[in-house]
């Protein structure tokens, strides 16, 4: 749900008084004994005729609006030159060479590049030179045991299904071996380098909807993907998802995370060991222990992040042949900030923390014992590489790279030297603004219950906090993700052009462990609404401004967010944008990997669930004649995650 991709093309609803409604036919359904209205259910039909004449008017209302706005070309023009600057993601090194995924300036999409042993950079895939209607962006990449092979992920037009291809990494020459079918995990190398394996989907015709997963193994040049040899299949296992996938012990072992869509709740995963040559499973975590997040194996231990008995989270490494928690060692014990990620160089193991909705890295052998801390250029956010330390092949050294961002200042990569305790830039992109010139500040306020809840303020230094400054409020909260200070074009450039932005760290995210987390999910959920609309309240109570200069905005599960709090409160908001929402929450389930949402949501047809579900789902809650704000929803006219219907 958090990093939630557009599909083809973007349909924006404006509705405003002048737009004249959907029309509607009588449908009703039944849920537990309560009638309940559903007059909009044709809408669910995409391709139909009907709904597509419904988008296209929709759609030219809106940019007539938009055309009528005199200062839009000016405010597009100056995010573009926001954005068009070079970006750098987290290098990860192999071989001898250094991976990194970067978006040139004046281009689109990021491409995938390397640094050779004599400081060469190459670019390997540019999405960027590929024909225009492909529309395909890089999702990851993965390089072989021995250096010598590639396999990067491509998506088209920002879909969750992904297929990925192979290319010689010494000549440049592509591979024409491809495999598709993908989502959730990328492939992993076998150990010889001659083939991957890879976790395919499996779906039936309607709607969307994944019915089970398999795990097979591709070997290099000698087969199509209709031949690759099946390892495992989940169709046993109706209800398993696998979402993670490694090679481990020698390569005659593959590791790999499940969570049960049978509950959705993808917060107690579990793992498991498939032994290749046998295909036989053994348990290492059972499901329902809590969350667990696998970060290395070294000398035949498996190391995970895990919230099983501590709220904020530890590090402990488990036998996976004798796996009880009863042999667990705890390696880095709980703290009272949050432990979000971890990764180990040749004799250290460095962790990344919350503390207070900001990043802290700190560094400790690898017996558990603290050392030190890495010093950050500010309060933002640490940024390690998305795939452990170190990809498979790498001679272990103690130096590391990481990315630090917040809200003035894009992502900087710093190269770390442990043993040397400092860090050199590898990179930092220029801009036209001095994050000096703008404050952040971050206060903690009382929500409806009394829970306090923190917020960043930011603006630009100088500006008369009189109570009436344009003001852009966002929210996440939901499925234990935290949302941590990260530099936006967009933001920057409301913030240049003088408004406000306040980024609340709302109850039902990660940021400060397991209880957070509960304490807005399930029939919790009316708490993140309630902190969302508390800071509004406060921000207005304590000057920064009014209910006629406060708008917000949030994506997925925070187009929820802005979708309940527009229409529990919407004396309180001028204009609010909710993105790829989900807003129908009696049918949420039923489409592409909704059924995976239920841990956090509820389900709707238990009749425990459905009421605290339908009090605040926002499409059953709009009232005729009520004063709305402003709104602007934005969805994909085949988004594979949160399906369109829900705008």
């Amino acid at each position: 749900m958090a990093f939630h991709t557009f599909t083809t093309k973007i349909c924006a609803f404006l509705l405003f008084f002048f737009v004249s409604p959907a029309p509607s036919a009588a449908t009703t359904s039944e849920f537990h004994g309560t009638i309940v209205d559903d007059p909009y259910v044709w809408l669910e039909e995409m391709d139909s005729p009907e709904t597509k004449n419904w988008i296209n008017e929709k759609n030219e209302n809106t940019d007539r609006y938009f055309e009528g706005i005199s200062v839009r070309e000016k405010i597009k023009q100056k995010v573009i030159e926001k954005s068009n600057m070079e970006s750098y993601g987290v290098p990860i090194t192999n071989n001898g060479r250094i991976f990194f995924m970067m978006r040139g300036k004046d281009q689109d999409k990021c491409c995938l590049c390397t640094l050779e042993p004599n400081g060469d950079k190459k670019i390997l895939v540019d999405p960027n030179t590929f024909p225009t209607e492909e529309n395909s962006t890089l999702t990851g990449f993965t390089v072989s045991q021995n250096g010598k092979f590639l396999c990067y992920g491509l998506s088209e037009s920002g879909s969750d299904l992904q297929e990925w291809k192979f290319q010689h990494l010494d000549s440049g020459q592509q591979i024409s071996d491809e495999i598709g079918g993908i989502k959730f995990s990328e492939p992993e190398w076998s150990r010889d380098s001659r083939g991957v394996y890879y976790v395919r989907s499996w779906k039936d015709d309607a709607p969307s909807k994944i019915t089970h997963h398999s795990i097979y193994h591709h070997r290099l040049g000698d087969q199509t993907q209709e031949e690759d040899r099946r390892i495992f299949d989940t169709a046993d296992h109706p209800d398993w998802l696998i979402t993670d996938l490694h090679v481990v012990l020698d390569g005659e072992f593959l590791l790999f995370s499940v969570f049960s869509l049978k509950n959705g709740d993808f917060k107690n995963n579990g793992f498991y060991l498939l032994n290749i040559a046998e295909s036989t499973l053994s348990e290492v975590v059972p499901p329902g222990m809590g969350a667990f997040q696998f970060v290395e194996e070294r000398g035949k231990r498996f190391f995970f992040i895990t919230d099983h008995g501590a709220s904020k989270n530890k590090l402990v490494s488990v036998d996976p042949f004798n796996s009880s928690p009863d042999f667990w060692h705890k390696v880095v014990s709980e703290v009272s900030s949050t432990l979000l990620e971890g990764c180990f160089t040749k004799d250290y193991i460095v962790c990344g923390y919350l503390e207070d909705c900001s990043s802290t890295l700190k560094v400790f052998d690898q017996e558990g014992h603290f050392l030190e801390n890495i010093t950050l250029p500010g309060r933002g956010t640490a940024v390690l590489p998305h795939k452990g330390l170190f990809m498979s092949g790498n001679a272990f050294d103690n130096e590391f790279y990481f990315g630090y961002t917040d809200f003035t200042t894009p992502t900087t990569i710093f190269q770390h030297d442990i043993k040397g305790g400092c860090s050199r830039t590898f990179f930092q992109p220029v801009t036209d603004h001095k994050s000096s010139s703008f404050v952040t500040k971050q206060v903690f306020f009382s929500s409806k219950d009394g829970t306090k809840i923190p917020m960043f303020i930011t603006y630009k230094e100088g500006i008369t906090l009189d109570g009436n400054q344009p003001t852009l409020m966002y929210g996440y909260g939901g499925f234990n993700l935290s949302m941590p200070p990260v530099f936006s074009p967009l933001t920057m450039t409301w913030l240049e052009l003088g408004g406000i932005y306040v980024s609340v760290n709302l109850r039902g995210g990660g940021e400060y462990g397991k209880e957070w987390y509960e304490a807005g999910k399930r029939q919790n959920k009316q708490n993140v609404f309630d902190d969302f609309i508390s800071a509004g309240e406060w921000l207005i109570a304590n000057g920064y401004t009014n209910s006629k200069k406060l708008a917000i905005n949030g994506r997925s599960n925070g187009g929820l967010l802005v979708g309940a709090c527009l229409t529990q409160r919407p004396d309180l908001f001028a204009a609010a944008v909710p993105q790829v929402g989900v807003l129908d929450m009696l049918r949420f389930h039923k489409f592409t990997i909704g059924c995976a949402w239920m841990g956090d949501f509820g389900n709707p047809d238990d009749p425990e669930d459905f009421p605290f579900l339908y009090a605040y789902s926002p499409y059953h809650n709009v009232k005729a004649g009520e004063n709305y704000p402003a709104t602007l929803i934005t969805t994909a006219d085949h988004d594979d995650r949160v399906v369109p219907m829900h705008s």
